[in-house]
């Protein structure tokens, strides 16, 4: 019998790779950080903005060539990035708009919980 240890409220910010992964996607796995480390690299993120009204219309151009060009963002996402394959997601996504980032990143997320 296999043993699964189970994060309670995973954090994932996916990345868009255009033509890189038909079946799947890469994600920032925040849950990976400590708050400091999710706060620091979210900082870093929302450079990458659209607009400054910080509502539903705000997103992140967030991109693996964005992350991969920038000495900082590169040393702040390597811990937490992971392929995923769409087969093999189980969890609903909800989208959290930028203007809430700060309130999501701060929620509990290192609780884990023992499955069998």
């Amino acid at each position: 019998m296999m043993d699964h240890y189970l994060r309670i409220m995973p954090r994932l910010l996916a990345v868009p790779l255009p033509e890189m992964y038909e079946d799947g996607f890469l994600g920032l796995n925040l849950h990976y950080l400590n708050l400091r480390e999710r706060q620091a690299l979210l900082g870093q993120l929302m450079k990458f903005q659209n607009n400054k009204l910080y509502d539903e219309t705000t997103k992140l151009k967030l991109s693996y060539q964005l992350l991969q060009g920038s000495r900082r963002l590169e040393s702040l996402s390597r811990p937490c990035i992971k392929r995923y394959l769409y087969s093999q997601v189980r969890s609903q996504f909800i989208e959290i708009n930028v203007d809430e980032f700060d309130k999501a990143i701060q929620l509990p997320v290192e609780d884990w919980v023992f499955k069998r």
